[in-house]
């Protein structure tokens, strides 16, 4: 998808650590949906040893429940990715209806495709509270929810 506008020359704002994240994983081989895709991966099996070891769960019981915030997470941020990709080439092609030249066209794309990093801290701040809030006031209502709603699945070890 070309290089990641972070890596410009001129920097108009601080990029966010969302953009950096973003701007490291399309640096890795292979497409970058399948680096998200082993990231899921690897956090849905921290959160169910986690759940096991805290006794959410019982032992080598698969918890459908806790494949939400891995899918939030890893979901959320291909589709920024891949937005990221089409909005720079967007940018591109309509630069030359605005009369633009190569400053405007590289400003447009860095404003487009790149969060300012001090509302971002924000928000992810304000996030992580209430997911803190959400797990410690319902975990015994998500615990029983759980169970009754999508049942469970064995993992026959």
């Amino acid at each position: 998808m070309g290089e990641s506008p972070i890596h410009q020359k001129t920097i108009y704002y601080a990029p966010s650590f969302v953009d950096r994240i973003m701007a490291a994983i399309e640096r890795l081989p292979g497409p970058y949906w399948a680096a998200y895709l082993v990231f899921f991966i690897l956090e849905v099996g921290a959160l169910q040893v986690v759940a096991w070891l805290t006794e959410f769960n019982q032992l080598f019981v698969f918890e459908p429940v806790l494949l939400i915030f891995p899918f939030w997470l890893c979901f959320g941020l291909a589709v920024m990715t891949y937005l990221n990709g089409f909005a720079g080439q967007m940018v591109s092609h309509f630069c030359t209806l605005l009369n633009g030249d190569d400053e405007t066209e590289a400003r447009l794309r860095y404003e487009f495709t790149v969060l300012p990093a001090r509302p971002v801290v924000i928000n992810s701040l304000f996030w992580v509270v209430i997911y803190f809030i959400f797990w410690f006031v319902n975990y015994e209502a998500v615990k029983c929810l759980s169970h009754q709603r999508w049942g469970k699945f064995e993992i026959g070890l």
